[in-house]
């Protein structure tokens, strides 16, 4: 991702506890949303003050459910979009960057060029 000025912080299944730190100084967060806990990161992300918008991302469903249930309740649970799998960087930046365009007040004042700062965690 770095060819598209954008910042990534990889963050692995077996700590969605540490998660919370790692994304408040991030413009977006990517959540690749296959399990329970992962779509339970998403909810309290998105339920925090001033937390940065989430896009989902999924290759399938789990527990029975399909994968457009899975991106559905995704959503419901404060989601700004919601993507399946495989996604091509240069469609998430476009992602990112018309839900920026909509929250100006998630960038920083100084910040007009729409460079991403993203924050992604494997749910799987």
């Amino acid at each position: 991702m770095k060819p598209f000025g954008i910042d990534v912080v990889l963050i692995g299944p077996s700590a969605p506890a540490g998660a919370l730190a790692q994304v408040s100084n991030r413009y977006v967060v990517v959540v690749c949303v296959e399990t329970a806990p992962a779509l339970a990161l998403v909810a309290d992300i998105c339920k925090r003050p001033g937390a940065p918008p989430v896009i989902a991302i999924a290759v399938a469903g789990f527990e029975h459910k399909s994968l457009e249930d899975v991106l559905l309740l995704a959503d419901v649970r404060g989601a700004v979009a919601a993507h399946p799998k495989p996604i091509d960087a240069p469609e998430l930046v476009m992602s990112a960057s018309r839900i920026l365009r909509r929250i100006p007040e998630a960038l920083p004042v100084a910040d007009t060029d729409l460079r991403v700062r993203f924050a992604t965690i494997s749910g799987a």
